[in-house]
């Protein structure tokens, strides 16, 4: 039995629009914000459905008048509800980190299309071509996946020797060079020059290039890249304002360009996985014997890479770290010294006591105990402080 005895009736054809609308995100900084609004929830006489967004929506009974979903994981709860005649999905990080975004994804997402407009998967006609489906935050299940590695011979290791090299806005060096266009697609075949294709390879699609022996399983044209413009104003423009010492600003075009990309699995998923296949196999064609670490936009090696393109250009390589030691493991990454570049883990867990960072191979690992908690008393859910 999905719901409890609190019951509503079919939804009406504009409740099911609203069901099945992309759900706005509004991030909820302090602890006092999020109570009130589960306090809200609970004055507006809404039932409870504690699990995952997507399982409540298949229900035909499911309105957000009748129902709040909350959604908890290790690092964040999300509540979504109808208030204020609006459903919104409210994001509280429960360990206490402080990461508000320099610029909403969709704003970003919308300065691009300003540019081009990249066709929705929704309203394309070889949309019945494809079988893929939506998860429970409106986002297409499948897509790329960011590329890291990191060398067995070094992995474990501290490492006296190291150089470290930064890709410069990586995903806007592709976009400013070819596209897809999207708006046709060619059936499944051979890539040829000029083309490229995608295959279905499980929980993500794979990138296939002319002169591979894999046949696409949908192939599209090539077009010159009608955001060449956009990108390289947006990586001059977070250059010029790091330049000045405008932090803020920066980092907002900065994420201009990597939040648009990603908002992209919401609406053309094809787009998306051709951005990130390609900066993933442009740094896996560099790795060599004395690569020791690598991802999406950056290497490490044990060696100088003369043969890097260095520059400070969209696309070129910049010297992050000259000669340093450096420790790894797994999929975490150290200069002696500085922050661990740890996945996961809030900076604040991090630090000894004394401020100092923790050595990423021989201090314990960081408590990762969130700092608050979601409880339930008497039918009223509220956030607490674990007092760590």
């Amino acid at each position: 039995m999905l719901w409890s005895s609190v019951g509503v009736g079919r939804p009406t054809e504009h409740q099911s629009e609203v069901i099945m609308k992309e759900i706005e995100q509004v991030e909820v900084s302090t602890i006092q914000e999020m109570n009130k609004i589960l306090e809200q929830v609970e004055n507006a006489g809404l039932c409870w459905y504690p699990s995952r967004l997507a399982e409540a929506q298949r229900d035909k009974r499911f309105t957000f008048s009748a129902y709040a979903c909350i959604d908890a994981n290790v690092l964040e709860l999300k509540v979504t509800a109808r208030l204020a005649r609006k459903t919104k999905t409210y994001v509280f990080r429960l360990d206490g980190a402080q990461n508000m975004r320099p610029v909403e994804p969709a704003e970003a997402y919308r300065q691009m299309q300003l540019a081009y407009r990249v066709p929705e998967l929704e309203n394309v006609d070889w949309r019945q071509d494809v079988d893929l489906e939506k998860d429970n935050y409106g986002k297409y299940e499948k897509s790329a996946g960011a590329f890291l590695w990191t060398n067995p011979v070094y992995d474990g290791r501290e490492v006296r020797h190291v150089w470290i090299y930064d890709l410069n806005s990586a995903y806007g060096a592709v976009i400013a060079d070819k596209i897809p266009d999207l708006k046709q697609s060619y059936g499944s075949d051979y890539v040829e020059e000029g083309e490229v294709g995608f295959v279905d390879i499980g929980d993500k699609f794979a990138l296939i290039e002319a002169g591979s022996s894999i046949k696409a399983e949908i192939k599209f044209k090539l077009i010159d890249s009608p955001f060449k413009t956009w990108a390289q104003n947006c990586f001059k423009l977070k250059e010029l304002y790091k330049a000045k010492g405008d932090k803020q600003k920066a980092n907002k075009y900065k994420a201009m360009l990597n939040f648009a990309i990603g908002y992209y699995q919401r609406r053309n998923p094809f787009f998306r996985t051709y951005v990130v296949e390609k900066c993933n196999k442009f740094i896996k064609s560099l790795v060599d014997d004395d690569t020791i670490f690598c991802n999406t936009d950056s290497i490490h090696s044990a060696r100088p890479r003369f043969d890097l393109d260095i520059g400070m250009g969209l696309g070129q390589f910049k010297e992050e770290a000259v000669d340093v030691v450096a420790r790894y493991n797994g999929a975490n990454w150290q200069v002696a010294g500085q922050k661990p570049k740890w996945r996961g883990v809030p900076e604040y867990r991090l630090k000894h006591e004394d401020g100092t960072w923790i050595n990423l191979l021989t201090d314990p690992l960081p408590d990762n105990t969130p700092v608050y908690k979601l409880v339930e008393t008497n039918n009223s859910w509220r956030i607490v402080d674990r007092g760590i």
